[in-house]
């Protein structure tokens, strides 16, 4: 394809991949460079200006420690890169994989990964991430509540009655 017409067909696309790439593009410096431009380290604390807002000192303000919020997110930004590119890497691994099995073997073995891949497509994103945070989230407090209240007394004797033996 010529040069032109890579131009004619990015034209045709309109404003919004290019806004995108931009955005991108910006998130990546951010997380690139977030340390080096970061005014204060994002767990120093500034006692004197809990919760103020955006000021000369603060350009973004500071939150309930007083800790710039400016530097948290420049510095969020670089873990936040890392855990979006594994999450995409980690994702293409799996779908590529269950593709070229799909692919290879065919027949009812295609059809039933399809009817999965059919059913994952019929929720919304979001409400299968708050499903699954949900479900996650009531593990860990059952796990806790077991692990805690009456049952840590019991331990506790228990542990002093084999050293008093």
């Amino acid at each position: 394809m010529s040069r032109a017409g890579v131009i004619g067909s990015l034209r045709r696309l309109g404003i919004g991949p290019g806004v995108g790439a931009v955005l991108v593009g910006a998130f990546l410096l951010c997380a690139i460079l977030g340390p080096l431009v970061a005014p204060a380290s994002p767990t120093a604390q500034d006692l004197d200006h809990l919760l103020e807002g955006p000021s000369h000192a603060h350009l973004l303000g500071t939150d309930e420690n007083g800790c710039d919020v400016l530097s948290q997110l420049l510095y969020g930004s670089r873990l936040a890169a890392l855990i979006s590119t594994t999450v995409v890497g980690v994702s293409l691994v799996i779908g590529i994989t269950v593709g070229v099995i799909a692919g290879y073997f065919g027949g009812a073995l295609d059809e039933a990964i399809m009817r999965m891949v059919d059913i994952l497509l019929a929720f919304p994103g979001l409400l299968l991430n708050l499903a699954i945070v949900i479900y996650l989230i009531t593990r860990v407090v059952q796990r806790r509540r077991s692990h805690s209240g009456n049952n840590r007394g019991r331990r506790g004797s228990c542990v002093l009655g084999s050293l008093q033996r």
